[in-house]
């Protein structure tokens, strides 16, 4: 597992888009059309954040839903 620098991971979630798709993802496993549609983001948008918090191993995807990792829950619970 690559680490990554809590620059990386804050930076992921410092907007309140993506603060927002990753307090949903929090709440349980969520659908990526779900989280799509829902939070009102161009495609473009959507991507490029669900990028990122999988890059820095906030969220993982398995099978076209997103959960948090367990370095996912230990910032989603700070």
């Amino acid at each position: 597992m690559e680490g990554h620098s809590t620059e990386d991971i804050l930076k992921a979630i410092s907007d309140s888009k993506s603060l927002d798709m990753f307090r949903s993802i929090a709440k349980g496993n969520v659908e990526s059309e779900v989280l799509k549609d829902t939070k009102g983001l161009s495609k473009k948008q959507y991507y490029l954040r669900t990028r990122h918090m999988l890059k820095t191993g906030l969220i993982k995807r398995n099978k076209g839903r997103f959960s948090l990792t367990c370095l996912g829950v230990v910032v989603y619970q700070a």
